[in-house]
């Protein structure tokens, strides 16, 4: 939530800010911003606005005056009126004769590359002025993206020296292969506050492989046609979302094996790889684009069947069609019978 916990906002009519909370049932929520005087005393409410993964209610109409105290927290209300439990209760004070530092900027991670490689990042930012206090404090924060809550927050974290950056790493690991929010303001030593700056990145500490595939046609020991000799499997995903590709290796029953190129699709014809009535293992591997690999599926089997020979004494079926050849017999035996009648 913004402002801060105790700050001081250089404003009359500072914007409240609250992250979103999620139904259980999938219903719509709508967030209200409930403002209390210095003692707890319910001043005004309102109902926020959807902002940039926030929402935030403007205060201009509140009438909040200079060097005021309040209190305000949020409440989430559901399609059915149900209402959360609401926010702790924070405080601010309005005192617009101390201007509040600028936003920072954010230098690591800066969002040109959302990849961090630690799960435990050496955050740094700069650049925050004030005209009023030489001393300025970097607060740092940080939440899964789109998470409800900050996993960690920092106290004040002060440059080194005048133009240096603040640094702040993060006391536990964060998720690994999960989207996280970095959020930084500033703050003087009146407890003026900055704007927020935010950056979104991904951690990745371990070099994970992709997903192991699975088998889907044919099915293990099934047959298929010569001229469809194809085989499938389900597509795979690398958790630090690289490219996947897959690679078919098949053997015949002689042990005489092969590998296919690598490929982007789920699916691999053998052609002319295979022969009418072999039988053939194949196995499939998902790589991503710095060379790890799933492994190899369990080995499946299939038979490439024999085409029909159309018939004859060369073992084909030579089954005729339901009701073909057999007029002809019938017609002659009633010629028979006439003939028999006749010599009579």
């Amino acid at each position: 939530m913004a402002p801060a916990d105790m700050s001081i906002v250089d404003t009359d009519a500072p914007q409240l800010q609250a992250l979103p909370a999620t139904d259980p049932d999938g219903d719509s929520i709508i967030y209200k911003f409930r403002i209390y005087n210095r003692t707890g005393d319910p001043l005004v409410n309102g109902v926020g606005e959807p902002g940039d993964g926030f929402f935030f209610y403007e205060t201009a109409a509140s009438g909040l005056a200079e060097n005021g105290t309040y209190q305000w927290d949020v409440v989430a209300e559901d399609e059915a009126g149900g209402l959360s439990e609401p926010s702790e209760r924070w405080t601010f004070t309005i005192n617009t004769a101390n201007e509040a530092p600028s936003i920072p900027t954010i230098v690591y991670p800066d969002g040109s590359d959302d990849f961090v490689e630690s799960a435990q990042p050496e955050c740094a930012a700069n650049g925050a002025r004030d005209d009023d206090d030489v001393e300025i404090g970097y607060v740092f924060r940080v939440r899964l993206k789109d998470g409800p809550e900050f996993l960690e927050e920092s106290m004040p974290v002060f440059p080194a020296e005048p133009g240096a950056d603040a640094l702040w790493m993060p006391v536990a690991p964060l998720a690994e292969n999960m989207d996280h929010t970095l959020e930084v303001y500033a703050i003087d030593d009146d407890g003026a506050v900055s704007g927020t700056a935010s950056v979104d990145f991904f951690v990745s500490a371990v070099e994970d492989p992709p997903g192991l595939p699975e088998h889907r046609t044919p099915a293990d020991g099934g047959k298929v046609r010569f001229d469809d000799a194809c085989v499938t499997w389900t597509e795979t995903t690398d958790p630090e979302r690289g490219i996947v590709e897959y690679r078919v290796h098949y053997c015949d029953a002689n042990d005489d094996c092969g590998v296919s190129t690598d490929l982007r699709s789920t699916g691999f014809c053998f052609d002319n790889r295979v022969q009418p009535g072999g039988t053939y293992s194949w196995q499939v591997e998902a790589l991503d684009d710095a060379g790890q690999t799933s492994g190899l599926t369990e080995s499946w089997f299939f038979t490439v069947e024999n085409p029909s020979s159309g018939g004859g004494d060369d073992g084909g079926c030579g089954v005729a069609p339901s009701g073909q050849d057999e007029l002809p017999w019938a017609l002659l035996a009633l010629g028979l019978i006439v003939v028999r009648r006749r010599r009579a």
